[in-house]
């Protein structure tokens, strides 16, 4: 399991392990496609993770580029 001390709150923040076994087909072959272009899979989890909060309207401080509005846009 990954963990990282939080340094805005102090507290350890830590990912589960996911066996790929648990994952669906697509989510396999995409992993392995974005793998096979030199993105290896623990980068395009992070990817997607970001995005993911971007969409729910979860933005860094300060930020102001149109990507963070994506929540406003497609509720």
């Amino acid at each position: 399991m990954s963990s990282l001390p939080d340094p805005r709150t102090g507290f350890t923040l830590a990912l589960p392990p996911i066996a790929l076994s648990e994952l669906k087909e697509p989510t396999k072959d995409f992993l392995l496609a974005n793998a096979n272009h030199g993105k290896p899979p623990v980068e395009t989890m992070k990817e997607l993770l970001d995005r993911g909060a971007i969409r729910a309207g979860f933005r860094e401080e300060g930020s102001t580029d149109a990507s963070s509005n994506t929540n406003k846009q497609n509720p």
